[in-house]
């Protein structure tokens, strides 16, 4: 109900006919006792004849509308020109985290007037000068309205609940998380990730994590490590980084370390191989019993082995080339081996093998190098039979190759049956050895 109206008129400019030009409306909307509410409508003519309402207040629906496509907010020229639009919503008893403005974003689809997204000021502490706050930037999907950023003032930080892609040219980020790096650095030195990885991966609603830039550096190893023991099975993937493991755009076969949850996926690392019994000969001085065959079962399986009688020490050697990318640094070792049993009942025994080994570098005297202090595997064997299973050591601590390694280099093992650590009755049958090394580029040529 109109309860009083100011019209305004003036004149057109050809036959000086009086036109209305606005008015000021006043309305109750609501005249209940004790609760009546007003309306106040700023009305103007557009093309001659249409009444447009451009500002509206109500205290009913406690708002303020504005139907323009544009708004000004113009401060007159002075030494402070700063024009201010305040958003105030006022508790009397404020409450952490709760809303106190929005900034929403209308438009039409096909079936009317929709918000597609809008802006949310909420409180964060309201602990008196220790105050801070928290924006959030949602975006309609699907018809339904989801936060995708939130901007924290008390935690200093910037999260992103979608897919998270920063791309940048020569990119200058300037935090307090990230620091404050120079031109084209992407400092994350001091970035520490808490929380539970569950807690983690629900923040970030992403199964990737993208850099991509074409100058990005200093991204610490420390920090990569923690986003992959974070992120578990997901992917921290990185375009055009330079980082501890490797250089930009570094073609990683040939050098370069990489990893995937934690894990190197790079060749660099530990490798192995297998030297079978046959590659074995038994030693001059003190020899084992020598290479022999043994066949087991009905099925007629055989198995080649280098045999070790039980009498006294002795000894078998092998003399093979090292991938040239192993770093020359400690091998290790495990076997594979069977025994003899001549005991009326089966039962379990131990056999100990010393391994050492010598490198033979060009030019050096074959014979010069001494084999040093070897390493020893003691292993018991199954004792449920007698000479039926194949017994897996575990293995050694770390060999130190004598000499002076150098890629290219023959390398001579020993292994020697050392009867006072054994308890074996019968000959002991070695089926071969694994050497294990450390590798130091992602291929070997040379």
């Amino acid at each position: 109900m109109v309860v009083d109206e100011i019209v305004f008129y003036g004149l057109n400019d050809v036959d000086s006919t009086k036109q209305e030009y606005g008015r000021i409306t006043i309305e109750a909307i609501d005249v209940t006792k004790d609760s009546e509410d007003g309306q106040m409508s700023f009305k103007l003519t557009r093309a001659g004849t249409e009444e447009f309402t451009f500002l509206q207040f109500s205290t009913f629906a406690d708002t303020a509308s504005f139907d323009a496509q544009q708004l000004i907010l113009h401060k007159a020229l002075g030494s402070n020109p700063n024009a201010t639009l305040t958003l105030s919503g006022e508790d009397i008893s404020p409450v952490d985290d709760e809303l106190i403005a929005t900034l929403e974003f209308e438009g039409r689809d096909d079936g009317g007037l929709v918000n597609f997204a809008k802006i949310t000021a909420r409180t964060g502490d309201v602990t008196g000068a220790t105050g801070s706050g928290v924006l959030g930037v949602f975006v309609r999907d699907d018809n339904v309205e989801t936060e995708y950023i939130t901007i924290d003032g008390e935690a200093q930080q910037v999260i992103i609940n979608s897919g998270i892609v920063l791309t940048a040219t020569s990119p200058v980020f300037v935090t307090p998380v990230l620091g404050t790096p120079s031109s084209g650095t992407l400092d994350m030195s001091n970035i520490t990730i808490t929380g539970s990885v569950s807690e983690f991966n629900a923040a970030l609603q992403c199964d990737s994590f993208i850099f991509a830039t074409d100058n990005i550096s200093a991204l610490s190893a420390s920090t990569v490590a923690q986003y992959n023991t974070s992120l578990t099975t997901e992917t921290f993937a990185y375009i055009g980084v330079a980082n501890a493991w490797g250089t930009v755009n570094q073609d990683i076969t040939s050098n370069g370390k990489w990893q995937e949850g934690g894990v190197a996926i790079s060749p660099i690392g530990k490798q192995q191989f297998w030297i079978p019994a046959s590659s074995f000969k038994p030693q001059a001085n003190d020899p084992a019993a020598g290479l022999t065959t043994r066949e087991f079962g009905a099925n007629n399986q055989n198995i080649e082995a280098m045999e070790f009688d039980d009498a006294a020490d002795s000894s078998a050697y092998v003399t093979f080339r090292m991938p040239q990318n192993w770093d020359l640094g400690v091998i290790t070792v495990n076997y594979h081996w069977f025994r003899e049993d001549d005991e009326a009942t089966p039962e379990s025994k131990t056999i100990s093998f010393d391994i050492s080994a010598i490198s033979l570098s060009n030019f050096v005297a074959i014979g010069s190098v001494s084999y040093g202090t070897p390493v020893t595997i003691t292993d018991t064997s199954d004792s449920s039979a007698a000479e039926d299973k194949i017994n897996i050591s575990t293995f050694s601590g770390n060999i130190t190759v004598q000499g002076t390694p150098a890629d290219g280099d023959l390398i001579n093992l020993r292994i020697t049956d050392d009867v006072t650590d054994s308890t074996t009755s019968g000959s002991t049958y070695l089926v071969g050895v694994t050497i294990e090394y450390t590798t130091d580029a992602a291929v070997s040529t040379g």
